[in-house]
Parts: C-alpha cells; structure tokens; sequence
C-alpha cells in the first residue's frame, strides 16, 4: 500500500511539474510574440515618419526651386506648402498620440529641406510654426516677410501687447513690412547718448539695412516720411543738404 502511494504522489508530482513547464513554455512563447509585434510596429512606425518627412521636402523643395525661377508669384505659394508641411507633421504627431516627437520631425523636415533655398524656408517655417500668429492670421498680413517681421515684434514685445497693436488696427491685414518695423523701432527702449553706442550695435544696424533693401519703394517712402516727422530742425536741414549733395552725384555719374 505504501510502494502503491508513494507511485501515485511520484506521478502527481510529475504531472504537476510538466504541467508548470508547458505554462512557462507557453507565457514565454506569449512574451517573444509581444516582442516581436513591438518591434515590428515601432519599424513601422520609424518607417511612416521617414515616409512622410521625405514626402513633404520632396514637395518643398520642388516648389522652392520655381521661386527661384519666377520669384514674386510663387514665394506666397512657397509659403503655403511649408504652412500644409508643419500641419502634416502636426497631425502626424497627434494621430500617433506622440506630441513629443513634434520637435524631432520639425528639425528632421528642416535638416533634409535643399541648401539652394533653406533660408528662405527657415524664414517662412519659424512663421508657420508660431501658434499665436496663426491663431491671428485674419488679423495680420499674408505676406510671409512681413510676418516674420510681426514674429520679430511679437517676440520683442510680447503677446499682450501684440494684440494691443491688432486692436488698435496698428497691425491689419493690410500692413507693410515698413509699418512693422517702424513699430518695432517705437518699442526699443528709451536711451542716452551715452548709451546709443551699445545699442545701434553693427548687428542691428545691418538688419535695419536688410530690412530696407528688401522693401519695395512704396515701403521705402513710407519708413523715410515716417522718420522725417521725428526729426529736429537742425537736423532736416542736414538732411536735405546730403540728399542734395547725393543728387549731384548721381546727375553728374550720369
């Protein structure tokens, strides 16, 4: 009877031990499967995210490329793709519930983007990517040189008096580059004599003169008639005789 249990709690055991064997087999089978999926769909994953960025500076760089070809019509076409790029990447992000990677596909779009025009697309990509100027963007020019030049205001000045600007209608749709700037140049701080040497500093002084050159001369008019009225009497009086003295030489060149 003894010998007879003892066979029986031998084989319980047995059965018992092959059973925990199967199941561990089992749940590790289980967790190799899960990795595997994992693997695959973060694959898949990195796959779309490559897919897309190549996708949208194929497209950008096909565009950019008749800027340099017919300049004043497409650059506001320019802008509106990089605008439909930075919204694919956005809604990329979100539909992969992954906001995080935002900032790793926008430097992504921007590092693969053609050096023949990549300034000219990190221009309009800072504008596109500026929330609260798109969340405004009835309100504001559509001319992305003179929203960069509302990006430069608003970072400046800041947002709550920014919208002061769009309330008063200082900053319309309708605005100029010139209007911009010249409300940019009322928001630098007030200075001494003694101080104006740090502050017209040659790095501010070669973005006034960018700004400048790449304004139209409807926009040029506007800025000098807007300084002019600032101006005290001795110096109108200097300032005429150097436009004199620079007509001369210009009639005399000629």
């Amino acid at each position: 009877m003894d010998m007879d249990r003892q066979e029986r709690e031998q084989k319980a055991l047995q059965t018992t031990y092959c059973d925990d064997v199967l199941a561990y087999n089992k749940t590790d089978d289980e967790l190799n499967r899960s990795v595997e999926m994992y693997l695959r769909e973060q694959e898949e994953r990195n796959f779309q995210r490559e897919k897309l960025i190549v996708t949208l500076v194929k497209k950008t760089d096909k565009c950019a490329r008749r800027v340099s070809r017919v300049i004043e019509n497409h650059h506001r076409k320019l802008y509106e793709v990089v605008r439909e790029c930075v919204s694919k990447i956005n809604d990329f992000c979100e539909e992969n519930d992954s906001i995080s990677l935002k900032s790793l596909l926008y430097k992504d779009y921007k590092n693969k983007i053609d050096r023949s025009h990549r300034s000219t697309v990190y221009v309009m990509f800072k504008v596109a990517t500026c929330d609260f100027l798109q969340k405004h963007e009835d309100k504001l020019p559509t001319s992305y040189n003179t929203l960069y030049e509302c990006l430069k205001l608003l970072n400046e000045v800041g947002e709550d008096i920014f919208t002061d600007y769009i309330n008063s209608n200082d900053i319309n749709p309708s605005a100029t580059k010139a209007r911009i700037y010249g409300l940019r140049m009322r928001e630098m701080p007030v200075v001494s004599k003694d101080q104006i040497s740090n502050v017209l500093t040659v790095k501010k002084f070669d973005e006034f003169l960018d700004v400048v050159i790449s304004m139209s001369s409807e926009e040029r008019m506007e800025l000098a008639t807007g300084m002019i009225d600032k101006f005290h009497t001795d110096e109108l009086e200097l300032l005429l005789e150097t436009v004199s003295l620079k007509l001369n030489d210009l009639r005399e060149a000629a």
